[in-house]
């Protein structure tokens, strides 16, 4: 989408209406079980997307 001139709202909208909301899908009944490395793919997932939408970003802080 970014290639065809999308901007980044509509990436952000996007990407929060087919990708996190698909991850983030009965998170609550889950989570619990998940393992430190499962949360690092999660996290990936995000650090990827905000790349991709925001390359001029250079850092990215997340908090367990």
């Amino acid at each position: 989408m970014k290639s065809y001139g999308v901007d980044k709202s509509s990436l952000v909208l996007a990407y929060r209406a087919n990708i996190l909301s698909v991850v983030k899908h009965a998170a609550p009944a889950w989570y619990p079980y998940v393992t430190e490395n499962n949360k690092l793919q999660l996290e990936s997932i995000q650090m990827l997307a905000l790349k991709i939408i925001y390359p001029e970003m250079d850092h990215y802080y997340y908090y367990y």
